[in-house]
Order: C-alpha cells, then structure tokens, then sequence
C-alpha cells in the first residue's frame, strides 16, 4: 500500500466515525462542518441527493466519486431567485467574481505553494488532505 493509499485510508477512518464502512447523515454533515463547505440543511439534502443512493448507502467510492467529480448537469437546472435560497444565482455570481479579486488570487497562490508540496504542479491525494487540514486551520485559528 503506497502513502497515498494509507493516507485516503486514514481520512476516510476519520469520517466513518463509527467505522461502519457508511456515512450516515450525521458522519457528512460533519465533514462537511469540518470543511467549512456547507452550512445549511437545505446544502446538506442537495448533496445527499447527488449520492443516487439511500441515506445509509455513502460508500468510500461513492462519497470519493462524488468530491471527485466534474459533472455539470447542476448547471443546467433551472434559474434560482428564491431570497432563502443560499445557492441563488446572485449569490453564485457574486462567488465566482471573487476568483478575479486581486488579495483572494493572491491567497490562493500562497495556498497552493504550500500544498504542492513536490512542486509538480499537481496536487495527489496526501496534498490534498494536506490543503483541508491547512484550510480548516484558517478557518478554525487556536
């Protein structure tokens, strides 16, 4: 078993808090708290729904499938204007505006020196744990 294989191994030992081999709905909401991702139960649901399994069927594939994914087809839903909806199109338009701004460029070049660690222009799967560990260390200062 390479590194990269023990380290998915480990950070899925995390998130299967009870080791069943499953994410239930409380396991995922805690990643995703731990990731600072989603917030609202209605995220939450639209996730769960994107498993196409039952609520105690997340597999590791299916959970690794699913943050690995480049599907689009959630583009292609109808227009969201809705004031309570977190996911609306102002919203989302105001997000991806921020890509452009000059200080977030700027962070995100520094986090990815730091997290491409080989210089490889790459981030393989232990740099990747690497970043959520950083980014949750931002997100959560001692």
């Amino acid at each position: 078993m390479s590194d990269m294989d023990m380290g998915v191994t480990q950070y899925w030992a995390l998130i299967d808090a009870d080791g069943s081999g499953f994410l239930d709905r409380e396991e995922f909401e805690g990643v995703m708290a731990l990731s600072g991702v989603l917030s609202s139960q209605m995220e939450i649901d639209t996730c769960i729904e994107q498993f196409n399994v039952g609520p105690e069927e997340i597999t590791q594939d299916v959970y690794y499938d699913w943050l690995l994914s480049t599907d689009t087809a959630w583009m292609n839903q109808p227009r969201r204007r809705s004031q309570g909806d977190d996911h609306r199109d102002v919203l989302l338009l105001q997000r991806e505006a921020a890509r452009f701004d000059p200080d977030v460029l700027e962070a995100l070049q520094a986090l990815w020196i730091l997290v491409d660690a080989d210089g490889s222009g790459a981030v393989d799967k232990d740099e990747y744990l690497a970043l959520h560990y950083h980014l949750y260390q931002a997100m959560h200062p001692q």
